[in-house]
């Protein structure tokens, strides 16, 4: 069972804007967690930072803090107040990589009266940011002994990944190429990752292909749907003779076919089935290639509740008498801090209401669209391989971009907008509706529920 700690974006922020401020002197604060639990981890989700500063500092040098108990006892009210865990978050400024001989003699004590005060059994542990290297933590036990988080996540501007381990395993010569471009250490980070890809038709056939070939190290692909012959033009992978195969069956054979190490793990149900939905939370993060309302507005909250980044895509084909007016393809990010689908108007209630019924009652979705009262659900839209790969490529390179920096480090786009038919690039980086439940701080990194994601599971 991996353990991991996911930190949101603003909250890191935080953490490194106080530390900085305190060098050359040791700093700390208060990080208060909410816990997922899957069938493979315990995923922390550090969503309220507090420092430790003022009064509350009895000493600090570039190697002792000393700080006041009262201090202490309002972080532990706090996370028993606010179901939250506690966890101790410091600065080794003199370079520490690892838990100092002064950690480990006061640290019991001070996690022997977290277990004391504190109700919720979300674990409780500290997390070290050294002046030079990654940061580390471990999870305090009741028992009075300690278990190594396997994965630190921060999630924001860049999304940054540390795993426990050396780092150091050889790297195969066929991706020799692209580590002239990134280097090794991010080729090792592809070959950690485990990425979730909704949908497996135009653009998520073709974010799969490059995913593998990336040296991405498990895929798991969710699609409900079977393969039909009029979709060979546009899905990688796929033969005229696959006609009723299940596409994510084309994915996972295509993905082997390759050669590489990529793992690919199939869920041929949509994700309108909670059980489904839930495997979600087990990704690093996530593509949506879907054109469903209903599937993105859960793809969205996945992402807010659980800090799992999402880039959702889409393209849009405008024409009238076989004449194109229009080509719009999309690739937005959704993360804490960013505006969600809902605050873009990329999805809307009523569209998701309609595209639940169609799903869960299709003979009385069907009656209400003839009736006028729900969107009809007309021809298929038109779909073009070069569109779709277009914004599947965009998609990936904002993926490259988050994990190395290559488009610059102060680029905030949360959203690229490609106008195929005009040869522009549209960028934009619009905050979250104070209005939203993105801007929620009970919704945002809020973690496992009584009911996932807070919704009414009709399947």
């Amino acid at each position: 069972m991996k353990q991991t700690l996911t930190v949101l974006g603003n909250v890191a922020e935080q953490i490194t804007s106080h530390f900085a401020q305190a060098r050359p002197n040791e700093a700390a604060g208060y990080l208060f967690v909410r816990v997922c639990r899957t069938a493979n981890e315990i995923r922390l989700i550090g969503r309220e930072f507090w420092p430790v500063t003022g009064e509350d500092l009895l000493a600090q040098t570039p190697t002792r803090l000393s700080i006041r108990s009262i201090s202490y006892v309002k972080a532990f009210q706090h996370a028993e107040q606010t179901r939250q865990g506690f966890w101790f978050v410091h600065s080794h400024p003199e370079g520490c990589t690892e838990f100092s001989g002064a950690d480990d003699a006061t640290e019991p004590a001070l996690f022997s009266c977290a277990f004391a005060r504190i109700e919720w059994t979300i674990p409780h542990g500290s997390l070290v940011f050294p002046e030079r290297g990654a940061p580390f933590g471990r999870i305090w036990l009741e028992s009075g002994t300690t278990e190594q988080l396997d994965r630190i996540r921060l999630i924001g501007r860049r999304w940054r990944f540390f795993d426990s381990g050396d780092g150091n395993d050889p790297i195969p010569e066929f991706f020799d190429r692209q580590m002239r471009a990134f280097g090794p250490s991010i080729q090792r980070l592809l070959a950690m990752l485990h990425i979730g890809v909704v949908g497996c038709g135009g653009t998520g056939s073709a974010v799969c292909q490059q995913l593998v070939r990336l040296g991405v190290g498990s895929i798991s692909v969710f699609d409900g749907q079977r393969f039909e012959r009029s979709n060979v033009n546009r899905v990688y992978g796929s033969l005229l003779s696959d006609d009723g195969a299940w596409k994510v069956g084309i994915a996972e054979r295509e993905a082997a076919s390759i050669g590489l190490r990529t793992v690919v793990h199939r869920y041929s149900e949509s994700i309108y089935h909670e059980r489904v939905a839930r495997r979600l939370v087990d990704a690093d993060i996530i593509f949506g290639c879907t054109d469903d309302e209903y599937g993105r507005s859960i793809l969205n909250d996945v992402a807010l509740r659980y800090g799992i980044p999402l880039l959702d895509m889409g393209v849009k084909i405008s024409s009238e008498h076989q004449k194109i007016d229009s080509v719009i393809g999309r690739v937005t990010t959704v993360q804490p801090g960013y505006a969600c689908l809902h605050c873009r108007g990329r999805i809307t209630a009523k569209g998701i209401a309609a595209d639940a019924l169609r799903a869960a009652q299709p003979t009385a979705a069907n009656a209400l669209a003839a009736e006028g009262y729900a969107p009809e659900l007309g021809d298929p839209a038109p779909a073009v391989i070069s569109f779709t790969t277009s914004v599947a490529s965009m998609a990936v390179n904002e993926f490259l971009h988050r994990l190395t920096g290559f488009m610059g480090d102060d680029r905030e786009t949360s959203e690229v907008i490609q106008f195929f038919d005009r040869g522009d690039i549209g960028h934009n980086a619009t905050p979250p509706s104070a209005t939203c439940k993105c801007s929620a701080f009970k919704a945002v990194g809020s973690g496992d529920q009584t009911s996932f994601l807070g919704l009414v599971w009709t399947l």
